[in-house]
């Protein structure tokens, strides 16, 4: 397993059920792998207990909500200092009553809601967590579906929660009916959306002095009829144009009510009253003359005018009115359909179906246009899937079946006639357009070079090689014009030969630098293979072979093309949640590696328990614990350290350094790290005092008077004129 692949080794962690393997897999160095191993639902509880002492924090988060996690694990879990952890753990669906006990005096209130809306919270942690001091937590014990009577009974006197009770379906009448007469107008507004609201308290609602607690009440299902209709003539003249839009739209409004509405002002109660199901004809008549095109468009889409014009209930397009049809299935080409018979076969309704819904809309098209060769030329160039509807002959027309290609890529080629699919002109052309089409060509094709090396030229999603003679996955020049084509991803599918070839794969890692990730064990250990992929990216150091790690010159390959980067790339790496001395001095042993392989020596004290970082609240943090120092180097290289002379006499010396560095998966970062120590200029004490400061241009520095002096070492990054500073704003680096 040591010699797989990383992209290997992330498919086994994801998919992998054999738990010896996932055992392994778990203690692998990579984080994605680990993380990968957490997520996957065949993991054992006793690979869950290793990885839940895990460094990444991802990993322990995944643990702590794993359902084979064991109950003594998420009992030792929900003590954790961190709080996303305990909030993990009182999400997961097994975590026993005892531990949400424990969690639910946590100081995190995420944690407290979630133990809140736990379906294994009991009914006496319930009514703990209803005096919570968050109304957050107590809103969810409101919501939970165990939440007792007599606790709705104590909450519904809760001014922050009291809008969740009363909108509990399964609140008691004589809550609802005390809420029902609530001084907050939205507490009765809640009463009346309650769909087990009896009509006995609606009727009171109904006549509420809010509009909206009226608006409400008319879509409640409990409201009768007879009371429902009389209200909504009522909201009919309501001020409030949302509430005439509710009543223009209810499907009971009287039509005198709608007659009225017709009239309105306002555009949307009009739309309303004519997208109605029960808007009569002779009222749909008259909106379809609207001056508003969205009133007039909702009128003669209604199908009640639909029905009135074609004169059939069972069919809204039918016989006559050609220009309803066509704009019918413009707007939706499903409705083809519903079309007369002699609409299915009108090759301008049929095609404009096709450009609206997709070539599905060909299922309900006349036989005579699948039939006809102008028609599926015409379909398949806007939906190369039309030619799955086409007649036989048609699917075995060159110029017909290329087309289909030519809108749809190689899809289309899966309805093509076999005659095609053996006809080398055509697949040499169809593979022109899209390298994937070589997937339908016949096995003989299959294995002819020129169409293969015109595919994977063809081909950018480097798919084309897979489908390929085996012979010409182990062809050179083959496979590197489908990495330069499709990137190194095309590498999957290169013979091991190839691989193991150094000379492929440094003409392929100087094409994408990606390709080393492919090359045998062998070649991870190359330098001249290694430094030709890191030109495209440093960060492809992690994947040479360990016994390169210390080479001073890969060490700073880097830095050329970080030097580039303007300030207002850098990225803060301040993580205040999560400090720890012990990321601190990880960073250090980091940075100290990186001084090491770049030929500078960096002398401070290995005593870190004394090391200071500004204020706690802004200190480095845990999350560096994932940072790899590439290189570092002096800022100032002619005065180093520099002498700062303090008020009392004191003298404090200064040394200020560029960090360039990697974290996590991202790109190269560089910041700038100042040192300032009381002691030997020329040798850093082990008893001296530190102070250090992280400086990022994105967030306060630790020493608040820094900004200038953080903005020279800005511009000696990068000095940039002020003219073209806004030009080169996203400027890649």
């Amino acid at each position: 397993m040591a010699r797989m692949s990383k992209a290997k080794k992330l498919e086994l962690a994801e998919n992998s059920s054999d738990p010896a393997e996932l055992e392994l897999l778990a203690a692998d160095k990579v984080d994605d792998v680990r993380w990968e191993v957490a997520t996957n639902p065949n993991t054992p509880a006793s690979v869950l207990e290793k990885l839940a002492g895990d460094e990444l924090g991802n990993v322990r988060w995944s643990v702590a909500e794993h359902t084979n996690t064991s109950e003594a694990l998420l009992e030792k879990l929900a003590g954790d200092d961190d709080s996303y952890l305990r909030l993990r753990v009182a999400c997961n669906p097994n975590t026993p009553a005892s531990v949400l006990e424990k969690l639910a005096g946590d100081e995190e209130v995420d944690v407290r809601r979630s133990v809140a809306e736990h379906t294994n919270t009991s009914e006496a942690l319930l009514e703990k967590l209803a005096g919570d001091e968050d109304s957050v937590v107590r809103r969810s014990v409101v919501e939970h579906p165990n939440t007792p009577v007599s606790l709705l009974e104590k909450l519904a006197g809760d001014e922050d929660v009291r809008c969740e009770v009363a909108v509990k379906p399964n609140t008691p009448i004589p809550i609802l009916e005390k809420l029902s007469i609530d001084d907050d107008w939205h507490v009765r507004q809640c009463v009346a959306k309650n769909p087990n609201t009896p009509a006995s308290v609606l009727e009171k609602l109904a006549g509420d002095d809010e509009s909206g607690v009226c608006s409400t009440v008319v879509r409640n299902p409990n409201m009768p009829v007879p009371l429902l209709e009389k209200l909504l003539e009522k909201l009919a003249g309501d001020e409030n144009r949302e509430v005439r839009w509710g009543v223009a739209g209810h499907t009971n409004t009287p039509t005198a009510t709608l007659e009225m509405l017709a009239g309105d002002r306002n555009v949307r109660v009009r739309q309303h009253v004519a997208s109605n199901p029960n808007t009569p004809v002779s009222l749909l008549e008259k909106l379809a003359g609207d001056a508003r095109e969205m009133v007039s468009s909702a009128a003669t889409e209604n199908p009640n005018y639909l029905a009135q014009v074609s004169g059939s209930d069972d069919s809204y397009l039918c016989d006559n009115d050609r220009e309803i049809v066509l704009a019918a299935v413009k707007d939706d080409g499903s409705t083809l359909e519903d079309a007369a018979d002699a609409f299915k076969a009108d090759c301008e309704i049929v095609l404009a179906a096709v450009k609206s819904s997709g070539s599905r809309a060909l299922e309900y098209a006349a036989d005579t246009l699948k039939s006809d060769r102008e028609f599926i030329l015409a379909a398949v160039k806007d939906d190369g899937g039309a030619l799955e509807y086409a007649a036989d002959a048609l699917k075995a027309d060159h110029e017909i079946v290329l087309a289909a290609v030519k809108s749809s890529r190689s899809y289309a080629l899966e309805h093509a006639a076999d005659t095609l699919k053996s006809d080398r002109e055509f697949i040499l052309a169809a593979v022109k357009n899209d390298g994937n089409s070589l997937r339908y060509a016949a096995d003989t094709l299959k294995a002819d070079r020129e169409i293969v090396l015109a595919a994977v030229k063809a081909d950018e999603h480097a798919g084309a090689l897979s489908y390929a003679a085996d012979a010409f996955k182990a062809d050179c020049e083959i496979v590197l014009a489908a990495v330069k084509s499709s990137g190194s991803r095309a590498l999957e599918h290169a013979a091991d030969t190839l691989k193991a070839d150094r000379e492929f794969i440094l003409a392929a890692v100087k094409n994408d630098g990606d390709s080393l990730s492919y090359a045998a064990d062998t070649l991870k250990a190359d330098r001249e293979i290694v430094l030709a992929a890191m030109d495209h990216d440093p960060n492809l150091l992690e994947l040479a072979d360990p016994t390169l790690m210390s080479d001073p010159k890969l060490a700073s390959a880097a830095w050329p093309v970080i030097q580039k980067m303007r300030a207002k790339d850098y990225k803060d790496m301040y993580h205040p949640d999560v400090y720890d001395s012990d990321g601190v001095e990880d960073f250090f042993d980091n940075l100290t590696d990186g001084c090491d392989a770049g030929g500078i020596k960096l002398n401070y004290s290995e005593h870190m328990d004394s090391l200071r970082v500004g204020d706690e609240s802004e200190a480095f943090g845990r999350g560096l614990v994932w940072v790899k120092c590439i290189a570092i180097t002096h800022l100032e290289e002619d005065d180093i350290p520099s002498k700062i002379d303090l008020e009392d006499g004191g003298v404090v010396y200064e040394i200020v350094f560029r960090v360039y560095f990697q974290c996590f998966y991202e790109r190269p970062n560089a910041c700038f790290l100042k040192l300032l120590y009381v002691g030997n200029k020329d040798k850093i004490d082990e008893d001296a005092e530190y102070e250090l400061y992280w400086y990022s241009p994105d967030a306060d520095s630790a020493n608040p008077a820094a900004s200038d002096y953080f903005s020279e070492m800005c511009d000696d990054v990068s000095p940039v004129d002020d003219e073209d500073d806004e030009d080169d704003e996203d400027d890649e680096w």
